[in-house]
């Protein structure tokens, strides 16, 4: 049989090399359908992922929806981070921050990086929660420290504004100089080129000794954190 998660991938680097097919007919796809049907919580997750995407299917996101909660209702913490994010933007179900806000902190319960990411915004914005910069800053950096890039940036961002916590140059470029760096594979991504566009707003402010300063300590960071 062929291997979960491997299928998934599949599917997915089959899109976007241009060689999907159209038909959900595939094996891999296939594989994931029959998976999720017979209750498995990964496959349900990844069956919502290709009708949230479009992926192989085509787009859906009520019944995208519907298989994220089948998966976040057995504790799968992809699936309960994607779900609080269909609630937030009000795709495939009623827009509603607070069960959005309910669904990032059951995923952040099991250290999803990206929902700590996503509950952080929440606080920024006040939206489902009282707002509160000083949590979402704090939400960010343990983002961070999953090593998830969205929380990275947001992290970065607090701190050039001042967000949560004194403006400071030094950590915000920290931060952003260690989400440049691991999205310097795909620099036309969403995440790489917020990152660049934010790097050109901070640097007319930051002296030559402060981006050393920040590049020294995105070094150790890096170094302490090697990826998985």
């Amino acid at each position: 049989m062929l291997n979960l998660r491997a299928a998934i991938i599949a599917v997915a680097l089959s899109f976007t090399s241009g060689l999907a097919v159209s038909s959900p007919n595939d094996a891999s796809v296939q594989t994931i359908f029959k998976e999720a049907n017979q209750g498995d919580a990964v496959a349900q997750f990844g069956l919502g992922t290709l009708y949230d995407l479009g992926l192989e299917l085509p787009k859906n996101q009520t019944l995208a929806a519907s298989w994220f909660l089948k998966s976040a209702v057995q504790g799968n913490a992809a699936a309960q981070n994607s779900l609080g994010s269909m609630y937030q933007r009000g795709e495939g179900v009623v827009k509603d921050n607070s069960k959005a806000v309910e669904w990032y902190k059951k995923s952040i319960d099991q250290g999803y990086g990206e929902a700590y990411a996503n509950l952080g915004y929440m606080y920024n914005e006040g939206l489902g929660v009282e707002k509160d910069d000083a949590k979402a800053l704090e939400l960010y950096l343990a983002g961070a420290e999953k090593g998830n890039l969205n929380a990275m940036l947001n992290a970065g961002v607090s701190y050039w504004k001042g967000e949560g916590t004194p403006k400071d140059l030094v950590q915000s470029f920290k931060w952003l100089a260690i989400t440049w760096l691991y999205t310097k594979a795909a620099p036309s991504s969403r995440t790489g080129s917020q990152v660049r566009s934010v790097i050109a707003k901070v640097k007319p402010e930051i002296t030559p000794e402060q981006i050393a300063s920040a590049e020294s300590l995105a070094s150790e960071w890096i170094k302490a954190h090697p990826k998985k």
